[in-house]
């Protein structure tokens, strides 16, 4: 199971269920074949929508500010001597 019950106390956005959405939304995830497929599959585009994406997003957008992940980011990319747009895509 992709989350315990520690953390789903510690999170109150993921309930046990809302765990097993998630679970299975990540196993359907890691069935689709190939990079292109799989952008498509997280935007739904041209795949049936899963319960446990829309979760999935609540939960990362919920904590996004708190883990301080942007500023993280950051401060790799300076401590690596590398301008953002060195790795855009």
């Amino acid at each position: 199971m992709v989350f315990s019950q520690k953390m789903t106390t510690n999170y109150p956005l993921v309930g046990l269920n809302d765990a097993s959405d998630v679970e299975s939304y990540f196993n359907a995830f890691l069935n689709v074949e190939g990079e292109e497929k799989k952008n498509r599959f997280v935007t739904g585009q041209g795949f049936p929508k899963h319960p446990g994406c829309e979760i999935w997003r609540s939960w990362i957008q919920h904590q996004y500010k708190a883990w301080g992940l942007h500023g993280l980011i950051v401060k790799e990319l300076q401590d690596s001597g590398i301008h953002p747009q060195d790795i855009s895509v």
